[in-house]
C-alpha cells in the first residue's frame, strides 16, 4: 500500500493533531516519513554508520543520502554501503535515494556519476537481498532530457518533490503526468513506480485541494504498493511549503482521510 505522511520532524506532531470527524475523538495517524541524511550542505557527506531509528517503529521511510557519486560508482565505498545497507530492518522495503533534485540544485557531482552510482547501490541491494530499494528523487517539473541526465534506467521506483507555485494555481496532475512519462521512458518494461516524496501548497487555503489531487492521482495511477509513497513537506521560513498550522481543520481532515486509505 502506498504510505503517507510528512517530513520526519512533523509526523509526531501530525499523530498529536485531532481532527474534527465523529463523536470521539480522532488523531491523525500518518504512516510515513521523508527522512534526510547528510543534511546541511550541498557537499558530498560519508556513508551513514547507523540505519536511522524512526519515532514509529511501524512507520515506512524514504531516506536520502548524499555520497561522492563516483567513489560510489568504482565500488570504493562498498564495505561502508554494505555495513549500512544491512542494518535495514525487515518488513516491507525501504526507499532509499540518492542526491534528491539533483537536476535543480548546484550540486558539486557529474550525472554520469550519479546515475551509475544509483544503479551500482541498487545491484548491491539485490544481490545481497538488503530490505532496500532504490530510486532517484526529482523535482517534478524535470525535462526528458534531464530525466535520462540524471536518474538511472530501470531503478526501483521514481519519486518526485511537487509544489504549488506562486500563484497557486497549478494543476498537479499536468506535472505528474509529465513527471510519469518521463520515468516510463527510462524503464525497458516502460511502467515506472511513481511516488511524491515532497508536496504543499504555500497557500494555506489551497492545501486540501492540492492534497488530495496529488494523493487522488498516485490512486488512480495505480500507485498503491510497497514502492509508492505521498508525503508532505513543511517549513516554517520556506517558500514554498509554509509552516504547519495548528488551526487548519480543512487540512487536518483531508489529511485524515488520506491517511485512512494509505493505512497498512
Amino acid at each position: 500500500m502506498t504510505f503517507a505522511g510528512s517530513i520526519q520532524s512533523i509526523y509526531p506532531i501530525m499523530q498529536q493533531t485531532p481532527v474534527d470527524i465523529g463523536d470521539a475523538t480522532q488523531y491523525l495517524q500518518p504512516s510515513g516519513m521523508r527522512v534526510y541524511l547528510n543534511t546541511g550542505s550541498t557537499q558530498p557527506g560519508p556513508i551513514p554508520t547507523e540505519w536511522p531509528v524512526l519515532s514509529d517503529p511501524s512507520a515506512r521511510a524514504c531516506i536520502s543520502i548524499r555520497p561522492e557519486p563516483y567513489s560510489v560508482a568504482q565500488g570504493d565505498l562498498d564495505s561502508e554501503l554494505m555495513a549500512w545497507l544491512s542494518q535495514a530492518p525487515s518488513g516491507p522495503p525501504w526507499l532509499l535515494g540518492l542526491w534528491h533534485e539533483a537536476s535543480t540544485m548546484n550540486y558539486p557531482i557529474q550525472p554520469g556519476n550519479l546515475r551509475t552510482a544509483q544503479s551500482h547501490i541498487q545491484a548491491l541491494c539485490q544481490k545481497y537481498g538488503y530490505n532496500v530499494l532504490v530510486g532517484a528523487i526529482e523535482n517534478a517539473t524535470i525535462s526528458a532530457s534531464n530525466a535520462t541526465t540524471w536518474m538511472a534506467r530501470n531503478l526501483d521506483f521514481y519519486t518526485c518533490d511537487i509544489y504549488d507555485d506562486r500563484t497557486c494555481d497549478t494543476v498537479p496532475s499536468t506535472q505528474l503526468d509529465s513527471f510519469r512519462s518521463n520515468c516510463n521512458a527510462l524503464m525497458d518494461s516502460g511502467t515506472a513506480n511513481i511516488g511524491v516524496t515532497e508536496t504543499n501548497s504555500r497557500c494555506p487555503g489551497r492545501r486540501p485541494y492540492w492534497f488530495w489531487a496529488v494523493w487522488s492521482w498516485l490512486q488512480t495511477n495505480g500507485f498503491t504498493d510497497d514502492t509508492s509513497c505521498f508525503l508532505t513537506y513543511w517549513n516554517d521560513s520556506g517558500e514554498e511549503s509554509g509552516p504547519w498550522l495548528t488551526d487548519d481543520w480543512a487540512t487536518f481532515d483531508t489529511l485524515y482521510a488520506i491517511f485512512e486509505q494509505s493505512a497498512p
